[in-house]
């Protein structure tokens, strides 16, 4: 299993290698370098976004064609 998850600003492709959704942080690079990635509607293809885990909100990801995933940060 991946390293622990902070509280606070975290890396994306770290986030869901942890969870299980990417086989690893390359790989969800990859695809995000490729187009395949959206966050909340918007297309992201810089590896280092990051998302503020200490923060309440929801994240609706889409990771390649028929992935999507909702984060839900209490």
């Amino acid at each position: 299993m991946a390293a622990a998850i902070s509280v606070g600003p975290e890396k994306l492709t770290k986030l869901l290698t942890y969870l299980g959704e990417a086989g690893s942080a390359s790989e969800a690079e990859r695809v995000m370098k490729q187009g395949g990635f959206e966050v909340n509607g918007s297309l992201v293809k810089d590896p280092a976004y990051k998302i503020d885990l200490s923060l309440p909100n929801s994240y609706e990801v889409r990771l390649g064609k028929k992935k999507f995933l909702r984060i839900i940060v209490d």
